[in-house]
């Protein structure tokens, strides 16, 4: 029986997931449903969603550490696409919090540097060497062999 990983990180998020079709016929097929999220207890969650193949089990929130947070901004920013250039022109949630030296350092800075794929290539290496992933999620993997 194959296994079949899926991490939903928010309640709407797994909601939206949850409710499709594709989910529908994933719980009908022999696989073996993993999903890890942080309502993996909640009664009302494993009611609807839960099915005789499909097991729930709590997703592991570890704290970011300053080293983490570097990579995630380094690694974002080497992707320069409409979606970053859209974020640093008008924000995320709230468009009266932009700074306009942002998006100038973006510019200027990052979008250049993000032309260069090696160095996209070069902050993964060094985020998997730094930042390895925790225990937890090598024991799930052993544990299921998705």
């Amino acid at each position: 029986m194959k296994t079949i990983f899926i991490t939903l990180s928010r309640g709407f998020l797994a909601r939206n997931i949850l409710q499709t079709k594709i989910y529908s016929l994933l719980k009908e097929s022999r696989c073996h449903l993993v999903i890890a999220t942080p309502a993996w207890k909640d009664p009302d969650f494993l009611r609807e969603f839960g099915a005789p193949n499909v097991e729930f089990i709590p997703m592991e929130t570890p704290e970011w550490t300053k080293l983490d947070k570097i990579f995630m901004g380094l690694n974002h920013n080497l992707i320069w696409n409409r979606t970053i250039r859209f974020t640093a022109m008008y924000g995320i949630y709230d468009p009266d919090k932009v700074k306009p030296w942002r998006l100038w350092v973006q510019l200027c800075f990052w979008r250049p540097l993000a032309y260069l794929p090696f160095l996209r290539k070069l902050s993964r290496w060094f985020d998997k060497r730094l930042c390895p992933p925790s225990s937890f999620v090598s024991e799930q993997i052993k544990k299921y062999n998705p």
